[in-house]
């Protein structure tokens, strides 16, 4: 779809934009989280991360992924030790799994 195509562009975009205002060209740490990237697809991870490799340098000491369990599988967990990240926030949104369910928010974890 090309308004995905679009938003990854304006992403990199603003990320260069950012960098290069502030004169960033390291960083020891770097979160991609917020809105459940894991929920991209392993496609669109690769091309943030591949994008963000050319935009830094160097390697962060610490590169963390956010990501729900029910949209994490092995596509995705490949597609991000490929790009260089080392740790992953797996977010548990609750255990009580009745109260999760009347506000959407998927299997409960």
């Amino acid at each position: 779809m090309i308004w995905k195509a679009v938003a990854d562009a304006e992403l990199m975009d603003e990320a260069h934009a950012l960098c290069a205002r502030f004169g960033i060209d390291a960083v020891p740490t770097v979160f991609v989280g917020g809105g459940t990237p894991s929920a991209l697809g392993s496609g669109r991870i690769r091309s943030l991360l591949a994008g963000l490799a050319d935009l830094l340098p160097s390697q962060p000491r610490e590169f963390t992924m956010e990501a729900n369990p029910e949209s994490v599988d092995v596509s995705f967990v490949d597609a991000c030790a490929e790009g260089g990240i080392n740790r992953l926030s797996v977010g548990v949104q609750s255990l009580n799994v009745r109260g999760l369910y009347p506000a959407g928010e998927g299997a409960g974890y």
